[in-house]
């Protein structure tokens, strides 16, 4: 079983907006639990990363997964979605926790202007090496900012292990309503570069090389890539982060830079990319839109097989609630309507 959860959220320097929905209801009095620590004893927010869900008493009672449409749980039980979620929440939080600040308490540690944590972690290109054209921006950056580097092949096509303008399995560019593309980043933590790196302990399986995939598949045919989970190493699993940016223009919206977690970046575009040819350096500010959190978790009996969790969080403005939703449990009740837009296209 893979799970995959998508939540909404309101970053504000990282100030959570929260809202767990409730299933109790008159025939229904059961509601689900938050709990946003990983540490059961602890009742607020906290830096732990979990290495795994929490006590899905329904999994191990072999209910496993049915979807949310019309099965409202009766208890714990039958409950199998709120421990996804919690996990959702606690991996959130834990990793938007201000980087070296794990003692402080939330309200510091979630709303520190120091970088996050998993912003200190690895990019691809650090790990898999590789040649491409890259812009040479270094005498437009400013201190030690963040530099988005977009490179080729130099035949005007991007370079993988770097940042991305184009939208995965789309081959197009995602736009905003100001005519600026998203931006994607990724990130990979420890556990996951020192198996690439190693596997099994093993330094010539190097699957961050042509050779050492090579040596790695040539030892033996039934071999496969298995990265670790928190049961081997007793902290939590492979993590693998993908962040969406938004080219904000702070100017003549100075609110934004409350409503998002923003952080002044250079962009640095390979000359190929560029039309008319021609490298650019760009000095913008960028705001926090999206972020996909990829999770290798232990197998729980025959209901939760090895596989990865995956949670996609987005800022409420990428889709705002709506006036008057339909009851997701009845679909057949919903119905589509005209799609209107408050905003200008200028």
């Amino acid at each position: 079983m893979q799970r995959c959860i998508r939540v909404l959220f309101f970053l504000s320097p990282l100030l959570l907006l929260i809202a767990f929905g409730s299933t109790g209801s008159a025939q229904n009095p059961y509601t689900p639990t938050p709990q946003f620590c990983a540490d059961p004893k602890v009742s607020t927010f906290c830096p732990i990363i979990p290495g795994n869900i929490g006590d899905d008493q329904a999994l191990k009672n072999g209910v496993g997964y049915q979807g949310l449409v019309n099965r409202h749980p009766q208890s714990p039980a039958g409950d199998v979605q709120t421990p996804f979620d919690n996990l959702s929440w606690q991996t959130f939080v834990a990793l938007n926790w201000a980087a070296k600040s794990e003692s402080a308490a939330p309200e510091q540690g979630l709303q520190s202007g120091a970088a996050r944590v998993w912003q200190t972690w690895a990019r691809p290109a650090d790990v898999f090496k590789g040649s491409s054209v890259q812009a040479d921006c270094k005498a437009a950056r400013i201190d030690d900012e963040p530099v988005f580097s977009f490179a080729s092949n130099g035949q005007g096509k991007e370079v993988a292990q770097h940042e991305e303008i184009i939208q995965a399995a789309t081959g197009d560019p995602l736009i905003d309503i100001d005519g600026n593309w998203t931006i994607y980043e990724r990130r990979l933590n420890t556990i996951e570069i020192g198996y690439l790196q190693a596997p099994g302990g093993n330094k010539q399986w190097n699957l961050t090389t042509a050779a050492g995939q090579k040596a790695f598949l040539a030892a033996s045919p039934a071999q496969k890539v298995n990265f670790p989970d928190f049961t081997t190493t007793k902290s939590t699993g492979a993590i693998e982060i993908k962040a969406a940016w938004r080219v904000l223009d702070l100017k003549n919206h100075p609110d934004d830079a409350k409503r998002f977690y923003v952080i002044h970046a250079l962009l640095a575009v390979a000359p190929d990319l560029v039309k008319p040819a021609g490298k650019l350096c760009a000095q913008v500010d960028l705001g926090l839109v999206a972020m996909h959190i990829i999770q290798k978790n232990a197998p729980l009996g025959n209901n939760l097989l090895p596989s990865w969790f995956w949670t996609t969080f987005e800022h409420v403005d990428n889709a705002p609630l709506a006036a008057a939703p339909c009851d997701v449990t009845k679909p057949t009740e919903c119905k589509l309507g005209t799609v209107k837009s408050n905003q200008s296209a200028s």
